[in-house]
């Protein structure tokens, strides 16, 4: 539950504890779960915004909470950006979303 574990969040905060990655690598899986692009990408605004870098289980978390393609490919290119590689869990994740559109040109890259 998404508000449940943003109120541990705030919790955390409140009592001086700052969340790392793992913790909000966790939260963004929850979004992802339920295919919520828009919490996931505030969570990984979060995570910039308190100075945590977001890792490669991060963007991979973030592409699977995409609910098509294009965002996914959006989500790769913020990932180049941050300087974080892609590894073969993001391909597979990107390869799903050519899938569910039946995009075999997009999928050859």
């Amino acid at each position: 539950d998404a508000s449940a574990a943003e109120a541990v969040l705030a919790d955390m905060e409140a009592a001086a504890v700052a969340p790392n990655v793992v913790t909000l690598n966790s939260l963004l899986h929850i979004y992802a779960a339920r295919k919520d692009e828009r919490g996931a990408r505030g969570v990984l605004r979060r995570m910039e915004a308190t100075g945590v870098a977001p890792n490669v289980q991060s963007f991979n978390t973030l592409v699977k909470a995409c609910r098509d393609a294009s965002a996914a490919e959006a989500v790769m290119a913020d990932m180049e950006a941050a300087g974080v590689s892609p590894d073969v869990v993001t391909l597979n994740a990107l390869m799903d979303k050519y899938a569910a559109r039946q995009d075999e040109r997009g999928a050859r890259g």
